[in-house]
């Protein structure tokens, strides 16, 4: 069904390899990182460390 749609929107799928996986999760990480800084949650950066 997913496959069927794409073709439909013309939309062009690939494969997603490993590291492109693991680079999307690690930046997703590292704004979430910014967010509790910039919110006040962390005082600083090394309390994030802590909990990743």
């Amino acid at each position: 069904m997913i496959i069927a749609f794409s073709k439909e929107q013309g939309i062009e799928r690939r494969k997603i390899g490993d590291e492109e996986i693991v680079e999307r999760l690690m930046l997703s990480l590292v704004n979430e990182g910014a967010k509790i800084l910039e919110e006040g949650i962390a005082s600083k950066a090394s309390d994030i460390d802590m909990v990743i």
